[in-house]
């Protein structure tokens, strides 16, 4: 791009097709502020994953820009967002003028944080952004423990002994006291809020000799370790926080991580300076409004700690969505403990509504609503932290 530029006349244009990116991307900022400062866009087609038929996939995603080499003032782009269907769905959107969004001054851009492209954004949107403080003001997030070798210091929870695994430790004095081998060590997973995905276990025998060792016997054997293997920020493992999954095909989904977890690079965690923060920005994160926001700091598929930090994040009433919050939590962890998936699994809820001369059928009917019951209160539970919130910004486009 910069290229490009220096081969224009001072009020050419300069057209290419690129990978987007530059657009959001926190590497690519001081491009961004240059050309916002120094350029102006005059129409761009963000076309996304699919365009061209001969790549398949979600990596690819481009965007196909007219940008003239000279700034003007107030100027207002003209953008078409074009990132459904394959390249003739696209074409045909692009010739009928579908998605077209005319209404941004390009200057507005430098109003969200890190300045990205972000031309769907509401006025509503861009208000919050200016007016609220952000996540990374009451908290701060940490990435955990590289292991080195993930195949010989993690398991999943059935694959050791119970006798060697330790879930009630709340510092690393205690796991070191404890005698214990195996920890809870939390690892991203699959899509589920409020609670859950507590799959694996760390080595952490005697405050994680093993893994400190054996980083050390290979750097005595010449061996490249990448510089992230090993151990980082030890003094938060067992701390209460929240985490999530970093690389997402959706929203994001905030789980609670109570204070008896050790955490691995693809499980980060943030941690809150009390409780009721916490639990704020945990119910921030699990509503919709996170997903309009972050489809704007990171509209890829990776939802690392950077733009996580930029939420922004009006708190009015922390106490009040703290409660609620905490119930959501219970709720979800006996759905998660009520399968044998859990370690704290105890018994079958369909066998649980097994009493006296009831049928089996009857018995699964009283399951099932039981389940309904749960899922329809957190449902009510959610829409209360919204209200509650008080934060109900414009609709994005699909």
């Amino acid at each position: 791009m910069e290229r490009g530029f220096g081969l224009c006349k001072p009020n050419g244009f300069n057209s290419l097709v690129t990978m987007q990116s530059w657009m959001f991307l926190s590497s690519y900022e001081a491009l961004r502020d240059k050309l916002l400062i120094e350029r102006t866009i005059q129409t761009m087609a963000h076309l996304g994953a699919r365009a061209f038929s001969e790549i398949s996939g979600e990596v690819v995603q481009t965007t196909a820009f007219v940008i003239h080499a000279a700034h003007i003032e107030f100027f207002k782009p003209v953008f078409f967002r074009l990132l459904d269907g394959g390249s003739n769905e696209k074409e045909s959107a692009l010739l009928s003028g579908v998605g077209r969004f005319d209404q941004t001054i390009q200057a507005d851009f430098k109003q969200m944080p890190g300045c990205p492209i972000a031309y769907w954004a509401t006025p509503a949107m861009k208000r919050i952004f200016q007016s609220g403080s952000s996540v990374g003001l009451v908290g701060s997030t940490k990435q955990g423990l590289a292991t080195g070798d993930n195949g010989q210091f993690l398991r999943y929870w059935h694959e050791v002994s119970l006798s060697n695994f330790c879930s009630s430790a709340t510092s690393r004095d205690d796991a070191r006291q404890s005698g214990k081998k195996w920890f809870p060590c939390n690892k991203g997973g699959a899509y589920r809020k409020w609670f859950g995905n507590n799959d694996y276990v760390v080595n952490w025998a005697n405050d994680g000799e093993d893994i400190k060792f054996d980083k050390l016997e290979r750097l005595e054997k010449g061996q490249i370790l990448a510089s992230n293997s090993k151990p980082k920020n030890m003094d938060y493992y067992f701390k209460e926080g929240i985490t999530w999954s970093a690389i997402a095909t959706g929203d994001l989904s905030m789980r609670y991580s109570s204070s008896s977890f050790m955490f691995e690079t693809k499980g980060a965690m943030y941690f809150g300076k009390d409780h009721e923060s916490l639990m704020y920005v945990m119910a921030l994160s699990n509503s919709k409004i996170s997903g309009l926001f972050l489809r704007i700091l990171s509209p890829t598929l990776d939802f690392h700690e950077g733009p996580f930090l930029k939420l922004p994040l009006i708190v009015e009433n922390p106490a009040k969505i703290s409660e609620t919050v905490d119930e959501c939590i219970s709720i979800a962890k006996r759905d998660w403990d009520a399968y044998e998936t859990s370690w704290q699994f105890l018994k079958f809820g369909l066998a649980s509504n097994i009493e006296g001369s009831v049928s089996i059928s009857q018995s699964f009917d009283n399951w099932s609503l039981q389940i309904v019951d749960r899922l329809q209160r957190l449902h009510h539970l959610e829409v209360g932290i919204l209200v509650a919130e008080g934060r109900s910004p414009d609709s994005s486009p699909k």
